[in-house]
């Protein structure tokens, strides 16, 4: 399969700048994918429609609204025949596990679909011959989106930077897992959007009113918590009324090695997990590689980064699965 370096995906996006594609990313659209398609959309692929068909995170839908963006996103239940026939090329953001997607997948050549990612891939097992770029010096989809406007010289608004640089604050878990790339882009999206570091810090922080933070403290003091090997503490627990990245990111700031918080939904369940950054130089720990194996068996989605990484689409039967294989790779690696 073609495996992209920056360089190269630029000049295949730029082939097909003016042509029409379908843009879309995993279940639940995060910040990240809200952000990096609105910008993808909006400046590089014009004649372009966003799929969000699984709905958006509540953070997703507040970004959504705050940064008026007015052009609307469509479901599978938009796509007919004649109107998924006119899409050139399918791009798929911030997600490599597009067999959830078969029923678009299937209808269009592999050489015009894109994975655009920066997670962990298994590129051994990987069975579509697509086009990947998938570099993990990104620490967020809004990041790579970014790096291809700024080399097609496109100029963004001052509002739209502010956009790209909140998503890849609160995507890098507030740098959390963050490279030298992370904060150029960051440095030279407030030089655009006019703003300061705590203009950015607010706007996340104003997501936190008191009923929120009451549902937080409920989840970590609910929360189960295991000391492994005299060495770390792991908390598990649910997310009530609450995202689970929050409480796993919260759950970290009291000096939790590692926080992994699910929340119930009709459906299935998502988790998200939280680890602070030393413990992969030290015991070698991946979060991002952990859900991607975990969740490939579940026939769910998962992946992240060393130190941050979610999952989605798991069944109801299988969280204890999920919660027993998780403590078991950070178990073992723990020597």
């Amino acid at each position: 399969m073609p495996v992209l370096d920056l360089d190269e995906l630029i000049d295949k996006i730029a082939s097909i700048r003016y042509k029409r594609a379908l843009i879309t990313g995993h279940r639940m659209a995060d910040t990240d994918i809200v952000a990096s398609s609105i910008i993808l959309s909006k400046y590089i692929i014009n004649r372009s429609d966003i799929l969000f068909d699984g709905g958006l995170t509540a953070s997703a839908s507040r970004l959504y609204n705050l940064f008026n963006y007015d052009k609307g996103f469509i479901t599978m239940k938009d796509l007919n025949d004649e109107r998924l026939s006119s899409y050139y090329s399918l791009i798929f953001l911030d997600t490599n596990e597009i067999s959830e997607h078969y029923d678009l997948v299937k209808e269009f050549p592999e050489e015009r679909i894109f994975v655009i990612d920066h997670h962990y891939i298994d590129l051994s097992s990987y069975r579509y011959n697509v086009n990947i770029f998938n570099d993990e010096r990104y620490s967020s989809t809004s990041s790579v989106v970014y790096a291809i406007a700024k080399s097609l010289d496109i100029k963004l608004s001052q509002n739209d930077a502010k956009l790209l640089a909140y998503s890849i604050y609160e995507d890098s878990a507030g740098f959390r897992n963050s490279s030298y790339i992370t904060f150029m882009q960051f440095g030279e999206l407030l030089k655009i959007a006019r703003c300061s570091y705590n203009e950015i810090e607010d706007l996340i922080k104003h997501e936190s009113q008191p009923d929120t933070n009451i549902h937080i403290i409920d989840s970590i003091t609910r929360a189960q918590h295991l000391i492994l090997k005299d060495k770390l503490i792991l908390m598990i627990g649910e997310a009530l009324y609450v995202g689970a990245n929050t409480c796993a990111e919260r759950a970290l700031n009291l000096g939790v090695d590692i926080a992994l918080f699910y929340s119930v939904r009709d459906e299935d369940l998502s988790f998200s997990a939280r680890a602070n950054p030393i413990l992969e130089s030290r015991y070698g720990i991946n979060l991002g590689y952990i859900f991607n194996s975990i969740a490939i068996k579940l026939n769910a989605s998962g992946g992240g980064h060393p130190s941050a990484a979610g999952a989605y689409g798991v069944a109801h039967k299988d969280r204890s699965y999920f919660i027993e294989r998780f403590v078991k790779y950070i178990s073992d690696m723990v020597d």
